[in-house]
């Protein structure tokens, strides 16, 4: 077998202790000992946990008895669990020894089709247990979900470099709370924080903002999105979330009917290679000049099936600061019937390495740019009809709408 375990082994959990791979469903006679009292060195050597079609399972996985499992894991698979409506509840009374090494090595966490699953942390640990090690979330088909990330857990994800969710009812990714009631003045001494904001709101319109957001994820890469419907926003406008998202590389997201806003104008992209946005129709523009400015590492941009979308750049009417596009390869722009323009501004805009252009089901679509745009190589545009070029991108988009018109 690929996990290195005996499928006729029966015993005490203590025999387990050297397991470094473990799939539950394959020892339902863990049940007894799982919720029970566990010896102190059971599963001590636990790295990889694999919780599939467990129904024997509760309604929460990981109750305060097996804190001391916890603590070595670095990956947990939890999937098809019908019952499940908690992955932690980790309230309780910890053992000193516990207490004092509450740092758990849990670097990969993927939760997949729990249809019950309501919190991932039935209650926020408040910093009893610490979730810093976190570097690769994914929740996928978990229609009950409330709510990702406790305030306290979400404060120490440090280390968290991708987030992916999607096809979840979640209403917040981060939960909105106020401190413990007990330790409500030295919690606000310590964190500066003196009423806990919602990060990464849904339903309340935002994903993202907090007035101490430099503190959160400063090493997120990847930030996928997929079909979460009532999400509004990334990050509402006024709000300092440059250390979130910019480091970002990769931004994914599909089918978030409600989106308003990618982002707001004082993010910056440095770091960004590839960005795609398919079926959004809540957006009007994609991104403002300034964001647009910080693009210098992007490589390539989709942007598809989003039909109340007007341009990709926004930007002021007397806006001439130069955009240069310096590592953009790749631009999709495709069955966008509103889209105008690309930039709504005056500005030149150089792509030096732009390769492939492909416009297609754009039938409003009358200039590229209001301004200069210069494409050091390009020889053709991919568009409904075949591929089209008289010498420069603006005149080869201006060509194709009027043919349209001349056609109608």
């Amino acid at each position: 077998m690929g996990w290195g375990v005996q499928s006729n082994y029966v015993g005490q959990p203590v025999g387990f202790c050297s397991f470094e791979h473990l799939k539950l469903s394959e020892y339902p006679e863990l049940k007894e000992f799982w919720y029970g009292q566990l010896e102190h060195n059971a599963f001590r050597s636990l790295k990889h946990l694999v919780v599939d079609k467990c129904d024997f399972l509760s309604d929460v996985l990981f109750q305060p008895n097996l804190v001391g499992v916890l603590m070595n894991l670095e990956e947990l698979d939890v999937e098809d669990c019908n019952s499940l409506e908690a992955v932690f509840d980790l309230k309780g009374e910890f053992t000193e020894e516990i207490a004092v090494q509450n740092s758990t090595q849990l670097k990969k966490l993927e939760l997949f089709n729990l249809p019950k699953l309501k919190h991932v942390w039935k209650e926020d640990p408040h910093y009893t247990m610490r979730f810093q090690n976190l570097s690769d979330v994914s929740v996928v088909g978990c229609n009950s979900l409330i709510s990702l990330f406790p305030f306290s857990v979400a404060r120490d994800m440090m280390q968290l470099q991708s987030l992916h969710v999607s096809n979840c009812g979640i209403e917040e990714i981060v939960a909105k709370e106020e401190p413990l009631k007990h330790q409500e003045s030295s919690k606000n001494v310590e964190h500066n924080i003196s009423t806990y904001q919602a990060l990464f709101v849904i339903e309340e319109e935002v994903l993202t903002s907090v007035e101490s957001a430099p503190q959160f994820s400063p090493r997120l890469r990847e930030l996928d999105l997929w079909e979460l419907p009532k999400l509004k926003y990334i990050c509402k406008e006024g709000f300092q979330m440059d250390p979130f998202l910019h480091f970002l590389e990769r931004i994914d997201v599909y089918e978030c009917s409600s989106l308003i806003k990618l982002v707001p104008s004082s993010v910056t992209f440095s770091y960004m290679t590839y960005l795609k946005v398919t079926n959004c129709n809540g957006l009007i523009n994609l991104i403002t000049h300034s964001t647009a400015k910080s693009l210098v590492k992007l490589t390539t941009m989709k942007i598809k099936m989003c039909n109340w979308l007007e341009d990709i750049v926004n930007g002021k009417e007397d806006e001439t600061n130069e955009i240069s596009f310096c590592n953009l390869q790749t631009l999709e722009l495709i069955s966008l019937p509103r889209l105008s323009r690309f930039c709504s501004c005056p500005c030149p805009i150089k792509f030096p390495l732009l390769e492939v252009v492909v416009i297609k089901e754009c039938p409003q679509m009358e200039l590229f740019s209001l301004g200069v745009t210069n494409t050091t190589i390009l020889q053709n545009v991919q568009t409904d009809e075949g591929n089209h070029w008289e010498g420069e991108l603006n005149g080869t988009v201006k060509k194709m709408f009027d043919d349209k018109v001349e056609k109608m």
